[in-house]
């Protein structure tokens, strides 16, 4: 099986501010939550990660499935608290998502793959674009657009190529996400390190009472 991540960026915000406003979005849908300390073992299963603030930017790093919940989450967070929210989604290891939120508008939405699961799906169903989201962030749009291409038409190529020379991973590597996100300024954290504080969910089939 391969990887399924779930992982969101807040934008101005504090730990203690996104700890309560995920507890409180969980609680909304009957989901509980319990705050553990930061140096607490961590269940990838249950818990969310949220760590310290880099450069204006706060990740959490949700459960491992939580990817089907994630959007809807980053969403509803950013509609009630006016906040900017960048979120990252990453389907078994084949194909990663991009939404972004300021507030109740949508910024930006993108899917690596767009017709992994079905042939008749088009980029045209994203929003893929990156204007609307540099200008939000004052990061120029086109240092943005060469990560935001349909990886599955570049997967049998025989040499592999980066959006960037500097960049760590290549185009059709999913972790490219992580080069895509520094160029929005934010950093993707080392597990287990800078963690502010654990959220565990321990609300028994948590992802079926959530939207998606």
């Amino acid at each position: 099986m391969g990887l399924f991540l779930a992982v969101s960026a807040f934008r101005n915000v504090n730990p203690r501010e996104v700890a309560q406003a995920c507890a409180d979005y969980l609680l909304s849908y009957g989901v509980e939550c319990a705050a553990r300390p930061p140096d607490a073992d961590v269940d990838h299963h249950t818990d969310a990660m949220i760590f310290q603030s880099q450069e204006g930017w706060l990740v959490v790093l949700w459960p491992e499935y939580f990817g089907v919940n994630v959007g809807a989450a980053a969403r509803g967070m950013a509609a009630e608290h006016g906040w900017l929210i960048s979120t990252i989604k990453v389907y078994d290891g084949a194909y990663w998502d991009h939404l972004a939120y300021l507030g109740q508008e949508e910024l930006h939405s993108h899917c690596s793959w767009p017709n992994y699961w079905d042939e008749e799906s088009q980029a045209s169903d994203w929003e893929p674009d990156p204007a609307k989201l540099a200008a939000a962030l004052g990061v120029s749009a086109d240092v943005l657009r060469p990560y935001l291409i349909d990886a599955g038409m570049i997967q049998d190529e025989a040499e592999p190529r980066k959006a960037n020379a500097d960049d760590n991973f290549e185009l059709r590597n999913i972790w490219v996400f992580v080069d895509f996100w520094r160029r929005l300024g934010v950093t993707y954290p080392e597990p287990g390190k800078n963690i502010a504080q654990i959220l565990r969910i321990t609300t028994d089939g948590f992802m079926d009472k959530l939207p998606v």
